[in-house]
């Protein structure tokens, strides 16, 4: 699919999503998103919307539907339902990461481009996803620009396979919290400019 395709696909989701809602003429994604998030109105409402307000996400660089990809923040929490997690919110505009948990069964082992270009989420919280099992972290938090905390202590350095540019962009004082000093040696061998990563003993400790 281009660009252009994608862009008209979502033009024509979004007046599909207007006519069936009764919603006022020039309403957008985001605005959708608020009135959901405020229960101003719910995923049915006589229209088929479990596309956009479905609490499941999968892999691909479509993973976000497109009004979650422009809303500045998505309503969580969401469970992921595949061990790809590739590309999950990447390109996603908003400030906060919405609460993540992962399905019964499900083992994540792929987090490449996972929060690729998240330029205006300002912390992700991954504490309580089990991420001992991941391999590939290329290009994970590339381009975050305006993060001020990472939590990644499940992470496996010992596992981990491809790692290229995974922090690549991150402000150099953001706190990025790891497992144990072996991640955190490992951590700043790869990327020298971050100066505050701690433990989770040092972390809980302070």
């Amino acid at each position: 699919m281009t660009t252009v395709d994608y862009l008209e696909s979502l033009q024509d989701d979004l007046e599909t999503i207007n006519t069936s809602l009764s919603l006022a003429s020039g309403t957008n994604f985001t605005d959708i998103a608020t009135m959901a998030q405020n229960g101003q109105i719910s995923a049915g409402g006589g229209a088929d919307l479990s596309e956009y307000f479905s609490n499941e996400i999968t892999y691909g660089t479509s993973s976000l539907p497109g009004w979650r990809k422009l809303a500045k923040k998505v309503p969580g929490p969401l469970t992921i339902t595949s061990g790809n997690c590739s590309h999950l919110f990447n390109g996603y505009t908003g400030t906060e990461i919405p609460t993540l948990n992962v399905q019964s069964g499900v083992t994540i082992t792929n987090c490449t481009y996972m929060f690729n270009s998240c330029r205006q989420a300002t912390e992700i919280d991954l504490s309580n996803l089990d991420l001992s099992n991941v391999t590939d972290v290329t290009y994970m938090f590339y381009y975050c620009q305006a993060v001020t905390k990472i939590d990644i202590r499940t992470l496996d350095n010992t596992v981990i396979t491809a790692s290229s540019q995974m922090m690549g962009s991150v402000p150099s004082n953001c706190l990025i919290i790891v497992k144990d000093d072996a991640f955190k040696t490992w951590l700043k061998n790869k990327f020298y400019s971050l100066t505050n990563i701690k433990t989770v003993a040092e972390y809980e400790g302070s």
